[in-house]
Order: structure tokens, then sequence, then C-alpha cells
């Protein structure tokens, strides 16, 4: 009820809301579609949805590591959104590894169903990448009455599923004490920073 209220808070200021959720295997994986109704019914308030599959940081017994990949959330929505929601509507990230993250663009339609307009765009990497990436979130997310919805993720990655190239391309980085940048999933497995 104190989210709800939030929310209904941030609409009455004209401020954006964009929802992000860890999904746990056995937890809340079946909860995906209900989600992602919840953030179609508060738009235009709600601008987006990001799921974040569990990552494993500190010590778990083996049988206790569960995984959910970014296939297994696409079908997750596919199913809990009887199809409204279909794995093509998603695209990798421009900028970081393909296997980071995952987005679709929807808009709203009167009733209330979402239609797709993620589309492939293929483009050359560019040193300014990031500000493209930058000004496209300012655009999407911005406060207003356009009825329009990202759904997104992104997998970090934890000590049991470390890929070098993935950390090689990271585009969250984090800032340390000594003005070095250092990837996200870096810095948890790490003393540096």
């Amino acid at each position: 009820d104190k989210k709800k209220r939030a929310i209904a808070n941030c609409s009455k200021a004209g401020l954006a809301v964009v929802l992000v959720c860890c999904v746990i295997p056995g937890g809340n994986e079946a909860e995906l579609g209900e989600i992602v109704r919840f953030a179609k019914d508060n738009t235009p308030t709600v601008k987006g949805v990001f799921f974040q599959p569990l990552s494993f940081f500190g010590h778990y017994p083996d049988t206790e590591k569960q995984r959910l990949t970014t296939p297994d959330i696409l079908r997750a929505l596919f199913r809990q959104t009887n199809g409204e929601v279909l794995p093509e509507h998603f695209l990798p990230g421009r900028c970081e590894h393909s296997q980071c993250s995952f987005g679709a663009f929807y808009q709203l339609d009167r009733d209330n169903r979402l239609y797709a307009l993620t589309r492939l765009q293929p483009g050359a990497r560019s040193e300014n990448a990031h500000l493209r990436v930058r000004e496209s979130i300012k655009k999407t997310w911005k406060p207003g009455p356009q009825r329009t919805l990202t759904v997104g993720g992104m997998a970090f990655m934890d000590a049991w599923n470390l890929d070098a190239t993935r950390l090689s391309r990271c585009t969250v980085q984090i800032i340390g004490r000594n003005g070095w940048l250092m990837p996200l999933c870096g810095k948890y497995l790490t003393s540096t920073c």
C-alpha cells in the first residue's frame, strides 16, 4: 500500500516512475505478468518495468543456486501476459554486451493493450554511444501524458557466471576512491573501489 501511495503521490507531483524488481526463482517469478499489468494500469506515471534475475553474492550452498536466465524471463512474460509481451519484441542493449540487458518499448492502445514499437535498428559503434542512450532514456522516461512503457531487464554477473568479455563492455560504472571506473558487476566481486 505504501508503494501504491508513493506512485499516486508521484503522479500528483508530475514525476515519472520506473519499477525495478529482483526476480527470485521460486519466489516472485510467477508474478511478472501481474507486475506488467500493474505498470500498464499506472501509466502514464509508470514509464518502465525492469526485471533483474537474482545474482548470488556471498555464500550459498550449491543446491540453493537456482538461476533465472534472460530467456526464462522472456518466456515467463510471454506466458503470464497471454502473449501480449512477445520475446521478439525485445532487443539487447546497444552499447553493452548483448547478454547483459534486454528491452522493449511499447505504446498502450485504447484497450490498454501493449503495442510494440521496438524495431531492430543496427547502428555502428561509436565513442559517443552513451550519449545516444542517455538522450533516449530522457525521452522515454520523461514525465508527461504519453502512454508508453519500457519493459526490460539486466542480468548481473556473480562469481559463478563471471564473463571477462561482458565485464569489459560494461556501461554501468562505479566511480572508485581514486576516480577509477569499476564495472558494476566487478565491484561486488573484488575489494577494489
